[in-house]
């Protein structure tokens, strides 16, 4: 049984100075060059759980990381590497 909670809009969040600040709307192919992280919760990750909205989408840079302490660290590490 399922029951939503609640329904949200994607959210990007961008330093003031990331090459895609500057734009009203960012589209998913915008994000490609882009890194992604994912936040990995156990060794066999079900498809049918993914958190990322474009988790089918493949990307040429992808971090999995395990540790909230770990993924909050590469999250503030890489807004200084764009």
């Amino acid at each position: 049984m399922f029951t939503e909670l609640f329904s949200t809009k994607p959210h990007v969040f961008l330093q003031k100075d990331h090459p895609l600040a500057s734009k009203k709307v960012v589209f998913l192919h915008d994000l490609a060059p882009y890194p992604r992280l994912n936040f990995v919760q156990g060794e066999y990750e079900s498809v049918h759980f993914s958190e990322e909205l474009f988790s089918s989408i493949p990307v040429d840079k992808e971090i999995r990381v395990n540790d909230r302490g770990a993924i909050v660290n590469f999250m503030l590490g890489l807004a200084w590497a764009y």
